[in-house]
């Protein structure tokens, strides 16, 4: 008898769990890419000249957890999109594809998979396998997403090279257009020496570090330039160490290049950051982003009803 998908009572994201990391390994840091390692300071940007931005994001949910047979499950969804915007200007509609469905099953086992058809609202779950345990499935929601918003993230680029696309998160690949920047709210440990740090925790809104490059240490990224910004001021009580965001870019821009992005990010992006009372990841989150987040999330559906049509459909 072949082995049928069964759902587990509980809500997937208290069995799931993932640890999201944008730099593993050992890496080599590049002080001296724009000014000296010993002239290390703040810098406060010129005003920029207005450019427009894409902005690019993706969102996930969890639907369902389970089991096909001995095999643990994961049935997800996700949705990458873009928004548009130029200080000043109106704000373009965010654009995005239909959201994508996927059951990731947890098998080294080459075994033919059949997609799962939720035949109430015509959606239908793409099945993927993952090597590992249940710990590895929401480990490959997260790697589905990040591809797709990177391919967009090109595909944008490509589409508007006279203009600057914003990933939220680390770039995927050496070979992004030079055009593409991503943004990185948070990091898993400190990779600056102590001489620099102080310099990071002196910044003033608005303000950045040099441009350094990072040779390896990330997962996909062999080498790429880097500088460090605080968005808006810190809020009373708050470690003034935080509330900084890292931006990636291309390692083929040249010193100019990168310094004259880095000047733009930092005299631009202050405007988009969240406060306090906008999200719990302010200032680091972009309001924007928060926005189109929330655009995504509702194509995704009502998860309620969609989880009484599945457990039904899996019934049958």
């Amino acid at each position: 008898m072949a082995a049928r998908f069964l759902l587990h009572p509980w809500d997937p994201d208290t069995l799931l769990t993932i640890t999201e990391q944008d730099d593993v390994g050992d890496e080599q840091l590049e002080l001296g890419f724009e000014v000296d390692e010993d002239a290390w300071q703040p810098l406060s940007p010129a005003a920029a000249t207005p450019r427009t931005v894409h902005f690019v994001d993706g969102a996930r949910r969890h639907d369902a957890a389970g089991t096909l047979g001995a095999w643990p499950c994961l049935f997800t969804v996700i949705a990458v999109g873009s928004v548009t915007s130029r200080l000043g200007a109106p704000v373009a509609p965010p654009a995005h594809a239909p959201a994508r469905r996927y059951v990731i099953v947890g098998t080294e086992e080459d075994v033919p998979l059949e997609p799962v058809r939720v035949a109430r609202y015509g959606l239908e779950y793409e099945p993927r396998r993952v090597a590992g345990g249940e710990h590895h499935l929401a480990a490959e929601a997260q790697r589905l997403m990040l591809r797709w918003e990177a391919e967009l993230a090109e595909e944008v680029a490509h589409a508007h090279p006279g203009d600057v696309v914003l990933l939220d998160g680390p770039l995927r690949s050496d070979a992004s257009v030079q055009n593409v920047l991503g943004f990185v709210k948070s990091t898993s440990r400190e990779r600056l020496p102590p001489s620099q740090r102080g310099v990071l925790a002196d910044l003033a809104p608005g303000q950045r570090s040099p441009v350094y490059r990072v040779h390896g240490g990330d997962r996909s990224l062999l080498s790429r330039l880097e500088w460090v910004m605080r968005p808006r001021g810190a809020a009373p009580g708050v470690d003034p160490r935080l509330g900084l965001v890292r931006v990636q870019a291309n390692s083929a821009l040249s010193r100019a290049e990168a310094a004259a992005l880095a000047d733009w990010t930092a005299a631009t992006l202050p405007a988009y950051a969240t406060d306090y009372h906008h999200d719990p990841r302010a200032p680091q989150q972009l309001l924007i982003v928060k926005d189109l987040e929330s655009d995504l999330r509702r194509s995704f559906g009502h998860r309620d009803l969609l989880l009484t049509a599945l457990r039904q459909e899996l019934s049958g």
